[in-house]
């Protein structure tokens, strides 16, 4: 990369960034501005705004307009997928040489610590000049903003106090937050991008198909209680795990119970051979307790009334409530 101010060339970006800032004294954007863009501010294709910046370039829309861009984006297929994507140092040989190059004593930094006055000099050339600042400032109508430049110690630092135009709301944030258009916390509650909106019936096919177990998954987690449960719905009727009743009949009693394929999996039992409703795992805790010489009394409601103890131990003193989740 070359410096359109004096020609000097670098292997990477962060090289011509740092050149910038301290020789010219010009921060990255101000200076993509007038010497890759002409001097002219890119203006979002939607809406006419400043555009989003990022490393010597302008995104095509602003930040209330991003929802277009990633709309566009999905249409073409996104972005490409990283080059280091499900690879290891284990499984690729540029990752494993690069490791080896910045390991232990290999790494420039080992054993050391920044200094008092490195780690002053690193905030330094962080900071944003005092004009810069001040411009950034006026981008925002909709909050009064008073601070000074000497306050100001970098972008992320929340020291910046606003008061909302709108509700008269004083607030607390960040150079960062009020850069990237964080309204006031006090009147502006974000709603979801999806309120009044449906799914077309497309998209809930495309949903539905991703959620789905396939036929091996459902047969093998449907088997799991063969000895108590017969299954009467066919895999071509099942669509959810979690919202479709399944009909069960009981090998016990014949009974035909609806449970949905969560609860099955969870235990739940016939509601004609166990109508005390309690859980497969709370039965199995209670012969347990009983399996110690120890004898248990199931749901009771007389010490909590109306709640239940599930299982009390009256010669011990002890009582359990049996969670399900």
């Amino acid at each position: 990369m070359t410096c359109l101010i004096c020609n000097e060339k670098f292997d990477l970006g962060k090289q011509l960034s740092n050149h910038i800032k301290k020789i010219h004294n010009l921060d990255g954007k101000i200076y993509t501005i007038k010497y890759i863009q002409d001097d002219k501010k890119p203006q979002c294709l939607s809406c006419g705004n400043e555009t989003r910046y990022t490393s010597f370039s302008f995104k095509k829309y602003c930040f209330d307009c991003s929802k277009i861009a990633m709309k566009e984006g999905g249409k073409s297929g996104g972005l490409f997928p990283a080059w280091n994507k499900g690879k290891t140092k284990e499984n690729d040989l540029r990752l494993a040489s690069q490791s080896l190059k910045i390991m232990g004593e290999n790494n420039h930094f080992f054993g050391k610590r920044h200094t008092k006055e490195s780690l002053e000099k690193i905030s330094s050339n962080k900071r944003i000049d005092k004009n810069d600042f001040y411009e950034r400032l006026k981008m925002r109508s909709d909050i009064a903003i008073t601070i000074d430049y000497s306050s100001f110690i970098d972008r992320n630092q929340k020291n910046i106090k606003c008061k909302c135009q709108n509700c008269s709301h004083e607030f607390i944030t960040s150079l960062s937050y009020i850069e990237r258009k964080y309204k006031c916390p006090e009147c502006h509650i974000r709603q979801p991008s999806f309120i009044g909106k449906e799914h077309r019936i497309e998209t809930k096919e495309i949903i539905r198909k991703k959620v789905l177990l396939n036929k091996d998954s459902f047969e093998e987690r449907t088997k799991q209680r063969t000895s108590e449960f017969t299954l009467l719905t066919s895999y071509e009727n099942y669509f959810s795990r979690q919202k479709q009743y399944l009909q069960f009949q009981c090998n016990e009693c014949n009974t035909i119970n609806e449970k949905t394929l969560q609860a099955f999996e969870r235990g739940s039992l016939c509601q004609k051979c166990f109508p005390n409703s309690s859980s497969r795992a709370e039965l199995e805790i209670g012969d347990y307790i009983g399996s110690l010489g120890l004898i248990p009394k199931r749901n009771d409601r007389s010490i909590i009334n109306p709640k239940e103890l599930d299982i009390i131990v009256e010669d011990k003193k002890a009582a359990f409530k049996y969670d399900g989740l």
